[in-house]
């Protein structure tokens, strides 16, 4: 089926994801030595300079910082520093573990280190080491850099990365799924590059062990899911896939399928997805992803989806990468016209809509004028490789009172960064209205349904502004009734498209 295949290819193990890259040319960037270890740290000549100093009868110096988060479970990291100086020079890692209620157990935290030891001179070198986290499943991790004993290191760059053997690859077999709270979930597959290969699987904090067959296949059966989302992660040689599915409470699982089951797809529907973080984020279990499950339980094989959002995106700079123009994360576009399309949905707003204190919160990233000019380019050059239905979706409102009660108590002197700003959400939705007329469009609101949710606060992250798992649902449930109501979209499911 198309959808099936649609996730599979998004499962592949990725290449090295970097966590965190530092090369303190304009500061130390949140390293930091706390009071009760030894060493100085200070910014010298665009490098980070640690010396050794004595407490306690012990002469070290230690510092740290927290990279990007994981499920990490399984993972293998490669640190890479360039440093100069005189004395041994240790990469490490803390890991924290949780307690019974999942919070952080500091009597269980562990201290790794490279080893041996990199032996730094007065010409600058470049060391690397992997850490390979095996059964461990910590949840935080803190990168650290020692020097042990007397020393003083001048440290020029830090990168810490995912990385695995060379030529390993995980895939995920499994589509997202959504059961009601109790049912089976059944069996699990995953297919890793070399056959006959100790692996690993993670779920729920739960560690198995398992061996891929003959053909590289690992299935894994008689999991007990827990309420809500689940990971099902599986390991090997540092290669990683995760399947994702979803346990809902029996009522809320059947208001999904009564909507669902509302919508009859006559002709295969291949969609295209333009959207910013809102659907970039969380793949494999965001709202694009359930809507996908929910329109293929009740139409197996008819709908199918290329997502090609992409984080922070703006009109703009969708426009720069239609045109081949320098973009960040150009090579989501990469062929992007070369699948034909029978539905094109644009999501963005949030960052266009962004303001900032520099401009007394007056002025939107993207000003309307430029939102409109900027729109009518992109639709024109779509029109020039597909003649698909085009759906415009008024944007997130974000938290907006929690987003502007936070930014008046930020410091005076900085650039504040606000989302949700009412006043530039209606302008910019105002401008998606009037395109859908001028350019014959179709539109769906969904900034008000988000607006009068009695909880919507819990629709986001803590930030504020990227959607939770209850807000992935949330848009997931407004797209179903579009599908059955929105009139553009009640068109192209019909059986006779015209």
């Amino acid at each position: 089926m198309k959808q099936t295949l649609c996730f599979v290819v998004f499962a592949l193990t990725l290449h090295a994801e970097v966590l965190l890259h530092t090369n303190f040319k304009s500061g130390l960037q949140h390293w930091r030595i706390p009071d009760y270890w030894n060493g100085k740290l200070q910014h010298t000549n665009g490098m980070m300079q640690m010396t050794s100093t004595e407490r306690d009868g012990k002469n070290f110096a230690r510092v740290l910082t927290h990279c990007k988060q994981l499920e990490w479970g399984g993972n293998w990291l490669r640190v890479s520093v360039k440093a100069h100086g005189q004395g041994e020079l240790r990469s490490g890692l803390i890991k924290y573990f949780p307690d019974s209620q999942g919070k952080i157990d500091y009597t269980t935290m562990q201290y790794v280190y490279s080893e041996p030891a990199f032996v730094l001179t007065e010409t600058p070198q470049s060391f690397e080491y992997t850490f390979k986290l095996g059964e461990d499943v910590p949840i935080l991790i803190a990168t650290i850099l020692q020097i042990d004993g007397t020393g003083d290191a001048f440290i020029a760059s830090y990168k810490i990365e995912t990385t695995c053997a060379p030529e390993a690859q995980m895939e995920n077999l499994n589509a997202y799924q959504v059961f009601p709270e109790g049912a089976p979930i059944g069996e699990f597959r995953f297919r890793f590059s070399r056959a006959n290969q100790p692996a690993l699987i993670f779920h729920n904090g739960q560690v198995h062990k398992a061996t891929t067959d003959s053909n590289g296949l690992l299935t894994i059966s008689g999991l007990t899911a827990q309420k809500g989302l689940n990971r099902i992660t599986a390991s090997a040689e540092g290669a990683i896939a995760t399947s994702y599915i979803d346990t809902l409470p029996q009522q809320e699982w059947d208001t999904f399928a009564q909507a669902a089951s509302k919508i009859k797809i006559f002709d295969k529907i291949h969609c295209l997805f333009i959207g910013d973080s809102l659907t970039d984020f969380d793949r494999g279990h965001n709202c694009i992803d359930k809507l996908g499950f929910w329109l293929d339980k009740y139409n197996p094989g008819q709908f199918s989806v290329r997502n090609a959002a992409v984080r922070g995106d703006f009109i703009t700079r969708v426009e720069q990468r239609l045109k081949g123009e320098k973009a960040f994360m150009q090579e989501r576009y990469d062929n992007l016209f070369a699948e034909n399309y029978d539905l094109i949905i644009f999501w963005l707003g949030h960052n266009d809509t962004r303001t900032n204190s520099n401009t007394g919160f007056s002025q939107a990233l993207v000003p309307p004028q430029k939102q409109e000019e900027s729109f009518h380019r992109v639709i024109k050059l779509i029109r020039q490789s597909s003649q698909a239905p085009i759906l415009l979706i008024s944007p997130s409102p974000a938290n907006a009172q929690m987003l502007q009660e936070r930014a008046a108590k930020q410091a005076t002197g900085r650039n504040v960064i606000l989302f949700g700003k009412a006043e530039h959400v209606q302008a910019y939705d105002q401008i998606l209205q009037k395109l859908a007329v001028d350019l014959k469009l179709g539109y769906m609101q969904i900034t008000e349904a988000f607006r009068q949710h009695p909880e919507l606060p819990t629709l986001f992250q803590k930030d504020g502004v990227h959607l939770s798992e209850k807000g992935h649902s949330f848009v997931a449930m407004q797209l179903l009734a579009a599908f059955a109501e929105n009139p553009l979209l009640k068109q192209i499911t019909a059986e006779e498209k015209h």
